[in-house]
């Protein structure tokens, strides 16, 4: 994964597709989460089972993701998540095919859209879309818009977020695009200003490169994760332009880079031949 920005139209990237094995991030909050044959799943139907992405809260940004029902009840996307009593929610109903555009605010849930929707259902996975600037959402399901520019303005930014609701549920290909990331709901807005570059990448050489346009003026950790998820190496550094060195690491195969600045935190899979 690599994350750009530049002073005209900032971006914070962010994308799983769970092929390492690793949900690094996800939070749980009822249910029985783990990654299994490279997709995110909920194996249990005991109502609703959430997982949170707690890496990022993420501001005027498109959301999307794939999802899989195995029965004929209800998944979807959670959006502008502040905390377990205030977010959006997009819910899909695999039977009839019906999607909701909810919100959940002071703990009370109400229907701000409803529409019809095609593909998907019990079995097969639909792509779910979600377009938020802070005010306006609009919804695509397998591409096609289901509801357009539907206003929002409770939450203008939030975390993001997986929904089952009694069935057991498989996730995929989870895509953010935004232009901000928010540390807290308290703080401003913060509209990422760096890039990051990661080099070279397969290693081959013992030596990783890592550039990054700025800082924050803070210290930079630098972790790397097996695909075990334990920790093989730890560094860090004030520098922009830091030198890993991979020597120690004797089992050529895939790792997990993870970067953390005082802004931000980004990761990215790294191969060493």
């Amino acid at each position: 994964m690599k994350i750009t920005g530049n002073d005209r139209i900032p971006h914070f990237v962010y994308f799983e597709d769970f092929n390492d094995g690793l949900a690094q991030d996800w939070a749980p909050a009822a249910g029985t989460w783990a990654v299994e044959n490279n997709q995110y799943r909920n194996s249990t139907s005991n109502g609703i089972e959430n997982c949170i992405y707690t890496g990022s809260t993420f501001a005027d940004y498109t959301f999307s993701a794939k999802i899989k029902p195995d029965w004929d009840n209800n998944a979807g996307l959670i959006f502008n998540y502040t905390d377990a009593d205030n977010y959006y929610l997009i819910e899909l109903d695999a039977n009839p095919k019906t999607a909701t555009l909810k919100r959940v605010k002071n703990g009370s849930e109400s229907t701000l859209a409803k529409a019809n929707y095609t593909g998907g259902g019990a079995g097969n996975y639909v792509t779910v879309e979600i377009k938020n600037d802070g005010k306006l959402t609009t919804v695509k399901i397998n591409s096609v818009t289901v509801f357009n520019a539907v206003s929002t303005s409770d939450f203008s930014f939030g975390k993001i977020g997986l929904y089952t609701w009694w069935q057991p549920v498989w996730f995929d290909d989870v895509d953010v695009k935004a232009k901000g990331t928010v540390t807290s709901v308290q703080q401003k807005v913060n509209i990422v200003s760096a890039s990051v570059d990661v080099f070279p990448n397969p290693v081959t050489q013992g030596c990783l490169n890592v550039n990054i346009s700025s800082t924050g003026g803070g210290q930079v950790q630098i972790y790397m994760y097996n695909m075990s998820g334990k920790l093989v190496l730890e560094q860090e550094s004030g520098e922009r332009n830091i030198t890993v060195s991979t020597e120690k690491l004797q089992s050529p195969g895939v790792y997990l880079l993870k970067i953390i600045t005082p802004n931000n935190s980004f990761q990215q899979k790294i191969v060493l031949l």
